[in-house]
């Protein structure tokens, strides 16, 4: 999979973003704590992108609660019946099942399903658009409701040939997919990934809170880092709904305070982890450059899917391992080689690893490490087991604290005994995307190029309707005026 590209410099870089007003991070604008949007490259801008992301999800708790409430009319009513199933990618799949923070019974197998009764949550991809919309056909009948995810061209692009949905969530990814265009007018980087996942926590949260609102609460996961947590979820094994009659939670809170922790999560990651990202990227392009490979290896559920290769990637890393603790069959590490240990909450040595990093070291290959710290707790608190080890890694190898907090999932539900929707998940792709969108930065010094997020404007370019306002321009118009601060535009700015 290594392979080259004519790559253009991020340099003097243009975010056409389209946000009014930015969301509040300890009580102050998101953009006080961020580079300038016009200045932004590589890792910043990827950031600066989920920001805007976050944002627009935020914008759209309304409608994906709609959404949330009709399924789960359906999933508390008909109770013997209805099932949730994602499908259309791999990752966002792996992603909700079996995971902390997440349904019990989601993601069943497909050909059991199909004589069920089944709210199917349909993420679009254009490089499997055939395979796509056949699979959006055949499960449009009348007894399955069908909710896409994906960008708004793509989701217009599937009811122009005949797909009718439910119900469609903008996932807010960037108008092309990649992040940054080459010289051959490739965009690359992809963005769809990491926002895939989040629109899909957000809307879980609201689903399960619509549950709560109809007087059953569905069955959630916990993490089994968190002391009995496995026997808990082994006792739950693939029930539907507990027992006992929740609390109603509001419409709208559940996805808000999802969002309110990953971003401060997100802020945290960028604080204590950024320098690196940095000297990771350089590490990688470095060891590249002498001929060697480098490597992922992850833990996350959603990362082992096919974030490499996804349409977009740089096709600077290759992927190490088909399962948590397998290695792929073709692959044999070489001395100097680099793999980048995407993980959970531990290096990659006891549990179902054994001696592995140990073993590769003795080999000559070189690693660098991601995981969380749990920086909300106590080190005393966590178990010996599962606390963060992060002081033993060699002086030499790069470590990213990924700096979210104990047992993963971050929403409270009043009286339910473990918290709802994780955010690790999104952090693992985000980290993973940094480090990509940075490697072409570094690579790219030589002319400028164009970052997006996503457009909001009609079909024609408009022109600013005020001095300093951020005119929102589809892809194919010329450059924005200059912009001011997002928290400070003038009045008669568009809407976001």
């Amino acid at each position: 999979m290594k392979q080259s590209r004519r790559l253009v410099s991020v340099t003097g870089i243009s975010l056409l973003l389209c946000v009014g007003v930015w969301a509040q991070l300890d009580g102050t604008s998101a953009l006080a704590d961020q580079q300038s949007p016009a200045k932004a490259a590589g890792a910043e801008a990827y950031y600066q992108w989920l920001q805007t992301c976050l944002d627009g999800l935020e914008k759209d708790i309304p409608s994906i609660t709609k959404s949330a409430e009709a399924a789960a009319k359906l999933y508390v009513q008909r109770d013997a019946r209805y099932m949730v199933y994602p499908l259309g990618d791999e990752g966002f799949k792996a992603e909700v099942v079996g995971r902390s923070g997440g349904l019990c019974l989601t993601g069943r197998a497909w050909k059991t399903l199909l004589r069920r009764e089944m709210i199917i949550l349909l993420v679009l991809r254009e490089d499997k658009w055939d395979e796509t919309i056949r699979a959006a056909k055949s499960a449009k009948r009348p007894r399955h409701m069908l909710i896409a995810f994906g960008r708004a061209e793509l989701i217009e692009r599937a009811r122009q040939e005949g797909v009718e949905f439910d119900f469609v969530i903008d996932n807010h990814a960037a108008p092309h997919g990649g992040l940054f265009q080459d010289t051959d007018g490739n965009w690359v980087v992809p963005t769809s990934p990491t926002a895939n996942i989040a629109a899909q926590w957000v809307w879980m949260g609201e689903f399960i809170a619509a549950c709560t609102r109809l007087g059953r609460m569905p069955a959630v996961l916990q993490a089994y880092a968190v002391p009995g947590g496995r026997k808990r979820d082994d006792e739950l094994g693939f029930r539907k709904f507990h027992g006992h009659e929740p609390r109603p939670m509001p419409p709208g809170r559940a996805g808000a305070e999802y969002l309110k922790v990953l971003r401060r999560d997100l802020a945290s990651l960028r604080r204590h982890g950024m320098g690196n990202i940095r000297k990771l990227a350089d590490l990688a392009l470095a060891i590249r450059a002498e001929g060697k490979t480098v490597y992922g290896y992850f833990q996350s559920h959603g990362m082992m899917k096919g974030q490499v290769g996804y349409p977009g990637d740089l096709g600077y890393f290759e992927q190490y391992n088909e399962t948590w603790f397998k290695p792929r069959n073709d692959v044999t590490l070489q001395a100097g080689d680099l793999v980048f240990c995407v993980g959970y909450d531990q290096q990659y040595h006891g549990w179902g690893y054994r001696d592995w990093d140990r073993n590769v070291r003795k080999q000559g290959v070189r690693l660098a490490h991601s995981f969380t710290s749990y920086p909300d707790v106590p080190r005393q608190t966590v178990p010996a087991n599962k606390r963060s080890d992060a002081s033993t890694i060699p002086p030499d190898e790069i470590y990213i604290d990924q700096r979210w907090g104990w047992g993963d999932a971050v929403v409270e539900f009043p009286g339910y005994d473990v918290k709802v929707l994780t955010v690790s998940g999104v952090i693992c792709d985000a980290i993973w995307w940094m480090v990509n969108a940075e490697m072409f930065e570094i690579r790219s010094k030589s002319a400028p190029v164009q970052v997006e997020a996503r457009p909001c404007a009609p079909a024609s370019c408009p022109a600013a309707s005020a001095a300093g306002c951020k005119a929102a321009r589809p892809a194919g118009c010329k450059a924005a005026p200059p912009a001011t601060s997002p928290a400070t535009r003038p009045a008669g700015c568009p809407d976001a």
